[in-house]
């Protein structure tokens, strides 16, 4: 009778905690703001579309509460080394993942694109730059920020020169003072931030496709997110194969 009851509680107990995570409290996610990808809106809340898949992801599926907190983005990877932070969305780099786990389904897929002023004297021959080669062989000034290990890695361990402002915001205004030749960015986000400042007539974005890069979540490894890798992994996967993370991703690109 007592092995029955146990046995019965087992079940009850199995059944509570299936499609938890092993995390007790809520989860951290950090980012940087950058529209439309995470940011806050007008009423201060979190929002974005790696915002609401992740939401999608940890509080719909895996039934476990989010806290979202922003910083600018090198402590955020700081944050993530050190176990402070649980998770953060970016693209997995051979510096981060000596910290960090990435989830193997991607969230989403940068295409990086040339953003110039109209007025650029250079622009003829910016026009034709299609490829991280080309742009080296063009002997442009680029700008970045801070934080950003994709043009570390892909800028400049090859040979382009970079100058990195301390902020997103920062890397614009740098431009428009002509303080170098272009920039590259994801053309969603480059549209996104010349349509919500007005910048249609003094920035335009080239056609050619320097580099393409997928973003995953990156765990951090002193995160309890560790033990349910499986998980997630398993949960994110459905929502790309039944169309979740598209449909999200839509919803703000059309906006």
């Amino acid at each position: 009778m007592k092995t029955g009851l146990i046995t019965v509680l087992g079940i009850l107990l199995c059944g509570v905690t299936h499609g938890q995570l092993t995390a007790e409290k809520s989860i951290l996610c950090v980012y940087t703001e950058y529209t439309p990808a995470n940011y806050l809106d007008s009423n201060g809340n979190h929002t974005g579309f790696f915002v609401e898949i992740v939401r999608e992801l940890f509080e719909r599926r895996l039934n476990t509460p989010l806290t979202f907190k922003i910083y600018p983005w090198a402590r955020c990877q700081t944050m993530i080394e050190h176990g402070e932070a649980d998770f953060i969305m970016t693209i997995p780099t051979e510096r981060r993942l000596a910290y960090s786990t990435y989830i193997p389904t991607p969230i989403w897929i940068k295409q990086y694109r040339i953003v110039m002023l109209t007025d650029n004297p250079k622009k003829s021959i910016i026009e034709l730059i299609d490829s991280r080669e080309s742009l080296t062989a063009s002997k442009l000034l680029v700008l970045s920020y801070l934080g950003n290990n994709w043009s570390k890695e892909r800028l400049e361990d090859i040979g382009v020169s970079v100058i990195n402002a301390p902020t997103v915001d920062g890397m614009y205004n740098m431009l428009l003072a002509k303080r170098a030749d272009i920039l590259v960015e994801d053309t969603l986000l480059a549209q996104t931030y010349i349509n919500t400042h007005k910048l249609q007539d003094r920035l335009v974005i080239t056609s050619g496709i320097i580099d393409e890069s997928p973003f995953h979540i990156l765990l951090s490894k002193k995160s309890p997110l560790m033990k349910s890798y499986s998980d997630i992994s398993d949960a994110l996967l459905q929502m790309k194969e039944d169309g979740t993370i598209d449909r999200i991703t839509a919803s703000f690109i059309t906006k």
